[in-house]
């Protein structure tokens, strides 16, 4: 709630926040409550599971600046003058034994990881979330988690994709947490009147509520606020 506006839109119309994380019951599929030692279990599985691809990803990174900075140096070498003393092709330099190397074992990576299908954690291009976690399930073998522990992974993951507002196939597996730095602080809480109640408490106060007026800009100068429909009405 900390830092949340919709926290002091709720105190300024009566609403009640109630704090989830209070007593919260983890129900299965057959709506019987998940013994209470498969949720903690699963739960410092998943986080350590999280842990795992989060670290893949920051090596994946570290390994497509690797690539960058050979490219950049390959760039380098190619763009020199000319040495007409050692010869070599005109307006180049020949490379030097440790740049062959260099270059070579970075093209000597690339087709390695292009021949190995299972390397798709270890190749440079950004790859999701969602198939980091196929990737490090599909590592543990089948009957490593029972059905049941399955399908509490999948409430976790199903939870991320619910604060990120995106599927896990659509979140980078490098930057998908880039905002945590700017996270709200404080309890989770819902409103015990539901958001229906802030919507209906704001167009109460409205002193212009229009249906059918599909918003595109909103201008703010010295004669007030003017609000732009799509289909060119202004008001």
């Amino acid at each position: 709630v900390a830092g949340n506006p919709l926290t002091a839109l709720a105190a300024l119309t009566g609403a009640t926040l109630y704090d989830t994380q209070a007593d919260m019951r983890f129900l299965d599929r057959d709506g019987r409550p998940v013994p209470e030692a498969v949720d903690r279990r699963m739960e410092a599985e998943f986080n350590a599971l999280l842990d795992l691809v989060r670290g893949r990803g920051e090596l994946q990174a570290e390994r497509a600046r690797a690539r960058d900075r050979a490219a950049r140096q390959k760039d380098f070498i190619q763009s020199r003058p000319e040495n007409s003393k050692k010869g070599g092709r005109r307006g180049q330099r020949p490379l030097s034994l440790t740049g062959e190397a260099a270059i070579a074992f970075n093209l000597q990576q690339k087709a390695l990881e292009d021949a190995d299908p299972s390397a798709a954690l270890r190749r440079g291009a950004d790859l999701s979330l969602g198939e980091a976690f196929q990737a490090v399930l599909a590592e543990k073998g089948p009957g490593h988690y029972t059905d049941q522990e399955l399908r509490v992974l999948g409430w976790h993951l199903a939870n991320v994709e619910y604060s990120t507002a995106a599927r896990a196939g659509d979140l980078s597996l490098r930057w998908w947490d880039a905002d945590d730095a700017h996270e709200f602080g404080g309890p989770h809480c819902v409103l015990k009147e539901g958001y229906g109640h802030l919507a209906g408490a704001l167009a109460g106060r409205a002193e212009d509520l229009r249906l059918g007026f599909e918003v595109c800009r909103v201008g703010y100068g010295g004669g007030g606020v003017e609000v732009r429909a799509r289909d060119g009405r202004r008001v």
